[in-house]
């Protein structure tokens, strides 16, 4: 016992490992070229015709804050000016003193001025966009400009780039261990690929040895703001909508527990795990589809995908697929309702018109059978209006005994009823209740019928009649009670009498 336990907590913690790295290694990736757009929104409303636009002041490819204006051409080129400046700035920085920030009024606004010339003016549209005042938000740049000008000073020294050479190399050293060890726990261990996580842990560390050198600093921009961004968008919205997912199936074991022990044998049958494995499936279906279209949504949102223009231009488009899926929406709705009123499911044996047969398959849109020939019947949901569902909690047999005119009723009855009994001691499990015995159903122009019900579990209804048949035939033929063959009476009529009394 104590061995199989460290081999579950093994298990366990290797599930656990495999489970939390990606999230890990993508976030330490994502990080990277998130750090670029530090106003990036979680739901973004996309600038209004009102809202001031806004664009990046970077230094050293970096972005240190971002402008406002009334229009997106003017805020860009409002920023590509106070870029042209800065970088003027670093032309021979390490022979030059550090640049002096200062921050001075100047006609009611705030000024940043660096080595006493002007850089820019805080504006009321920098204060609208940044929801501050504007001498507050001219000391916050204040304080990353000189920050910035002193790392732009340190990151062009020999020894900086010496101790960055070091970085690089030693990452490269952990990510090739790192390498091996993902390659063992994958290949050796969980028996899985572990490509794309190995592929996205190089992915972080070529990032980062990018990111630390000024000379390679814009291939990283270039990676991150430009090619890698949609990918890393598309991973996190992925990745988010895998863990919801996942939580979703989490809730779905709580809101669906195990059969309870309490239920009787009528309702501990096999239809019923299989309705719950049916409404299980079909719930975390539509789960999942509602997570994965939030995930689109918000995934396009963070993209910059204006999605009430996208829609209105799709209107026609959207009213064109809505006539073709009409069908397909009158089979879903179809689908929920014979699931809410529990008509039938997986298992259960039912009739569709001429159709008879068990089902296979059952999900919102079509219900395929499988009748006695083997023939796969699928119908639509929208064309099942009147079902027939021989296995619904429980069955019956409806058994019809013909027996001669001749033979004395009361004892047939009793040996079609006692055998049935005794049918019903070996069978417990199938049959639910006592046989119950009708009498004389008909009588008939060549036998009389007697008639028994007799109450089974879902669907071995047809087993048990198969069995009464033929134990009632033997019981028949041990009690001296001949078959009822048919026969026909004739009468002669002498002449003289009416004609037409022949039978």
């Amino acid at each position: 016992m104590p061995g199989k336990n460290l081999q579950l907590h093994r298990l366990f913690f290797l599930t656990l490992l495999y489970r939390t790295l990606p999230v890990l290694l993508l976030w330490c990736t994502s990080h990277f070229a998130f750090a670029q757009f530090p106003t990036f929104p979680l739901f973004p409303n996309g600038p209004a015709e009102t809202e001031p636009f806004s664009a990046p002041v970077r230094l050293e490819d970096r972005i240190l804050f971002r402008i406002y204006d009334a229009s997106r051409g003017a805020a860009r080129d409002r920023a590509d000016l106070i870029n042209f400046r800065l970088n003027d700035l670093l032309r021979d920085l390490p022979n030059r003193p550090l640049p002096v920030v200062r921050v001075q009024q100047e006609n009611g606004n705030p000024v940043l001025m660096v080595n006493g010339e002007p850089l820019l003016t805080v504006t009321k549209a920098d204060a609208e966009g940044h929801g501050k005042e504007p001498l507050e938000i001219a000391r916050e740049w204040e304080q990353r400009l000189e920050t910035a000008f002193t790392r732009a000073i340190q990151e062009r020294r020999p020894e900086y780039l010496r101790q960055a050479a070091i970085r690089a190399g030693t990452l490269v050293l952990i990510g090739f261990l790192a390498h091996l060890a993902l390659w063992f726990i994958f290949q050796r261990l969980l028996s899985r690929p572990g490509g794309p996580l190995i592929a996205l842990l190089w992915l972080g560390i070529l990032l980062y040895i990018l990111d630390l050198f000024p000379q390679t600093r814009p291939a990283y921009n270039l990676l991150t703001a430009g090619a890698l961004l949609p990918v890393l968008i598309a991973a996190v919205v992925m990745l988010g909508a895998l863990v919801a997912a996942r939580i979703w199936t989490l809730l779905l074991h709580l809101f669906f527990p195990p059969l309870s022990d309490a239920l009787t044998t009528e309702e501990r049958t096999e239809r019923t795990l299989l309705r719950r494995i049916t409404l299980i499936a079909v719930v975390r279906v539509t789960g999942n589809t509602i997570l994965w279209f939030v995930a689109i949504v918000v995934g396009l949102t963070w993209a910059g995908v204006n999605l009430p223009a996208l829609l209105a231009s799709a209107g026609l488009i959207g009213v064109a697929l809505g006539l073709a899926a009409q069908d397909t929406m009158k089979d879903l709705v179809a689908g929920i309702n014979i699931l809410l009123d529990d008509r039938f499911g997986v298992g259960d044996v039912i009739r569709v018109g001429e159709y008879t047969g068990k089902v296979e398959r059952f999900n919102l849109r079509v219900t395929q059978i499988r009748d006695l020939s083997g023939r796969l019947v699928t119908f639509p949901n929208r064309v099942i209006e009147t079902v027939a569902n021989l296995t619904a909690s429980w069955s019956q047999v409806d058994l019809k005994v013909r027996i001669p005119y001749r033979t004395d009723l009361r004892r047939a009855m009793e040996i079609v009823e006692e055998t049935a009994n005794g049918l019903a001691e070996e069978w417990p499990e199938r049959i639910l209740e006592p046989p119950e015995m009708l009498g004389v159903n008909a009588v008939t122009e060549s036998n009389l019928e007697l008639r028994m019900i007799v109450r089974t579990t879902p669907g071995d209804q047809w087993k048990v009649e198969r069995e009464l048949h033929l134990r009632v035939k033997e019981a028949l033929e041990g009690a001296d009670v001949p078959p009822p063959f048919p026969h026909q009476v004739i009468s002669v009529i002498p002449d003289g009498e009416e004609d037409g009394n022949t039978r």
